[in-house]
């Protein structure tokens, strides 16, 4: 298997009307085989969800459809599942989980909290309902596996002793048409099988957790969101506190006073430098006094120069436009970085449409500016009178602003 990659299978849940209502993602391998071997359950939900959540893009894998996910007892005990999105996600225990006091409780907590809750492969036996009674107040879903049900009056017989529970019925494995008419005659809403589709593998680029953290802050900065927001998503990336930190007590920033927290440096330094900082640090972790620049940074700071002092031409009393013109500037190159196409990194990302229609499409205002900076960067000047027409700037004035932002970039690191 290819180490750059990410894999993760994803299999229609669909309703009466075979309209796709939610997927099950499970954990996969290789791309050659339909079915993995799976050591420790917790960690192959936590990399299900990992790769579904930062890799792959909710958005992108589900659409408006919802996940279902396997979750086994460590799993629902952990507090680490109160961070799942409930909005897009079902847990799905598995049929092997014996409940207890302890998880009945939990099971209980997690449902009064908004988690919606399906159980999985219930084949009906005495035993597995017996195991699961306590927990079907608090179930949405249950997942009946027809292939080991047994006939058809068994199962009819079976399904009856749940009608009392406002549950909804998943018909599980239904390989064929004869099959899938005689659940819907049963009363089953749901349905999934190879009759429909078997599991699909998707391959994906994988984007460094990291990075996608500071992507988030940068969005989060963007938004004014808390500050205990911010320092949250900080705390999850040493690497960027420990240099943000030295940063702030290097005598580039001019604060004369020793940093302690990330509270601090966001209140000291403000949001909007914060966020230029933040966003550097997505092209190399030389961001404290070191003199050595790569080609990559120092083109795209010239961009976010040239933006910023053309918006401060064209909106002269908009220090907020130029701000921003300054972020577009630097994050335009932010798939070089993450090595996937800039689509794939923004459809999650929490900046505003403003910046990603700039980024994506070179449109708007900050499209437009973006647009003159990679002309100029790249010395692309053969229509340079057409355009300089079009926004009524003058040969000089255009060479001024160029030697102003050629020269910040240089001085900042001389």
């Amino acid at each position: 298997m290819n180490s750059a990659k990410n894999l993760i299978a994803k299999q229609p849940i669909l309703s009466l009307d075979e309209e796709i209502i939610g997927y099950e993602l499970l954990f996969r391998t290789s791309l050659h085989t339909n079915a993995s071997s799976i050591v420790n359950n917790k960690v192959a939900t936590s990399k299900v969800l990992s790769d579904a959540i930062q890799n792959f893009g909710i958005r992108k894998l589900l659409g408006e459809s919802k996940a279902f996910i396997n979750v086994d007892r460590s799993f629902l005990l952990d507090k680490v599942i109160e961070t799942i999105p409930k909005e897009h996600f079902v847990l799905e225990i598995l049929e092997d989980v014996t409940m207890d006091k302890a998880l009945v409780s939990r099971i209980e907590e997690l449902y009064n909290k908004g988690y919606q809750i399906a159980i999985d492969d219930m084949d009906l036996s005495e035993e597995m309902c017996s195991n699961f009674s306590p927990i079907l107040p608090y179930t949405s879903i249950v997942k009946i596996d027809v292939q080991v049900a047994g006939s058809l009056e068994r199962l009819q017989k079976k399904v009856g002793q749940l009608a009392e529970y406002e549950v909804s019925l998943l018909a599980e494995k239904v390989e064929t048409q004869e099959v899938f008419e005689e659940c819907k005659a049963l009363g089953f809403s749901y349905f999934q099988g190879y009759f429909f589709s078997k599991p699909q593998i998707i391959e994906g680029a994988k984007l460094d957790p990291r990075k996608s953290v500071v992507l988030d802050i940068i969005g989060m900065l963007q938004n004014n969101e808390e500050i205990t927001k911010i320092v949250g998503a900080f705390n999850k990336n040493p690497d960027l506190t420990i240099n943000l930190l030295k940063y702030m007590n290097a005598s580039a920033t001019g604060i004369k006073m020793e940093i302690s927290s990330i509270q601090q440096a966001i209140t000291l330094l403000g949001r909007s430098m914060l966020s230029h900082w933040v966003t550097l640090f997505l092209y190399s972790d030389l961001v404290t006094t070191d003199k050595n620049m790569s080609a990559l940074m120092e083109t795209v700071q010239l961009r976010a120069e040239l933006m910023s002092n053309l918006s401060k031409r064209f909106k002269k009393d908009d220090g907020k436009s130029a701000q921003k013109a300054y972020l577009v500037g630097l994050l335009s190159l932010i798939d070089t970085v993450f090595k996937v196409p800039m689509q794939e990194i923004l459809e999650e990302s929490l900046l505003d449409m403003e910046i990603k229609t700039a980024l994506l499409e070179k449109k708007g205002y900050l499209g437009q500016l973006l647009k003159l900076a990679i002309i100029f960067d790249k010395g692309n000047y053969k229509n340079i009178a057409i355009i300089l027409e079009k926004i009524n700037m003058s040969v000089m004035e255009l060479s001024t602003i160029l030697s102003k932002s050629f020269s910040t970039v240089k001085m900042r690191y001389s």
